[in-house]
């Protein structure tokens, strides 16, 4: 593997790492949990309605899951719109800056890449679904492991209040 490839996937690397930092330090995502949890709610709710409620209702309902998606959405982009520069950025003028008209060739799955940012961009993306992958296992254990002290506490609280 040349140099150029290795730098190349070594940038991706650190652009992932700074890109998930940002999305980390500035995403809501314990908002955006429960932001998820009541829509299935309403979901469920407007479903169970059905046929059966007035218009009035299903529009009341309808405008709740509206301003949840809404607030969820807004949540989701905050993030996005810091990274996106950073990414413009790194793919138009530093990549060119520092390996000019340089190319590359890879091989992969029967694909073969011949400049550094086509390279970049299919690093990136395999870094950033590996990043999202295990990070996404880590929030669900620290979740269900939150959620379980909770019941626990308030299993105690029951528990105490017999007494």
């Amino acid at each position: 593997m040349s140099s150029i490839v290795l730098e190349v996937i070594v940038i991706a690397i650190l652009y992932v790492i700074v890109s998930v930092t940002v999305q980390r330090k500035v995403g809501n995502f314990e908002r955006m949990r429960e932001i998820r949890k009541q829509l299935n709610e309403k979901m469920k709710d407007l479903r169970k309605l059905g046929n059966t409620a007035s218009s009035a209702e299903l529009k009341a309902k309808q405008d709740e899951i509206t301003a949840l998606t809404s607030e969820s959405l807004k949540h989701q982009m905050k993030p996005t719109l810091l990274v996106l520069p950073i990414s413009l950025v790194l793919f138009y003028v530093a990549l060119p800056l520092v390996f000019g008209s340089q190319k590359v060739d890879v091989s992969l799955l029967g694909i073969t890449l011949t400049s550094y940012q086509y390279l970049f961009v299919v690093s990136a993306f395999v870094c950033g679904l590996a990043a999202t992958g295990i990070l996404s296992m880590y929030d669900r254990m620290a979740a269900s492991k939150k959620d379980k002290i909770a019941k626990e506490v308030e299993q105690a609280a029951a528990q105490e209040n017999k007494y």
